[in-house]
């Protein structure tokens, strides 16, 4: 899926689409998660590049990061009902919920909570 563009009025001329795609919003909004699982699948998810054939797999990153999470004392979640919700993702959920953190980096300008709402992590 390619970058959407859209004309500005301001600008004159395009500008790429800031807006999250609303179809993998939806799809991210049944994951249910809370802000700590977001951010954490944020950060172990930052910059893996899984295609659309593996994606499925990235529960792995995921785990790994609430292992070590663990090991530091910083679990605030259950690590272990994540990672299993996450290895229940179908193939699209699992490439929308690539998308969806690779939007929240692109889009570090804004703050943590705005950019978990606009992908759909949080209502």
């Amino acid at each position: 899926m390619g970058t959407a563009w859209h004309s500005s009025p301001t600008s004159g001329g395009t500008e790429p689409q800031t807006e999250f795609d609303p179809c993998d919003r939806l799809l991210l909004r049944r994951l249910k998660l809370t802000e700590p699982e977001a951010l954490l699948v944020c950060n172990a998810l930052k910059g893996v590049n899984l295609g659309p054939e593996c994606a499925k797999l990235l529960w792995g990153n995921v785990q790994n990061a609430t292992r070590a999470e663990s090991v530091e004392g910083k679990l605030e979640i259950d690590g272990d009902g994540l990672t299993t919700r996450l290895q229940r993702l179908n193939d699209g959920e699992a490439v929308a919920l690539l998308r969806g953190v690779a939007w929240f980096w692109r889009h570090s300008a804004l703050p943590a909570p705005a950019r978990l709402q606009q992908i759909g992590f949080k209502s």
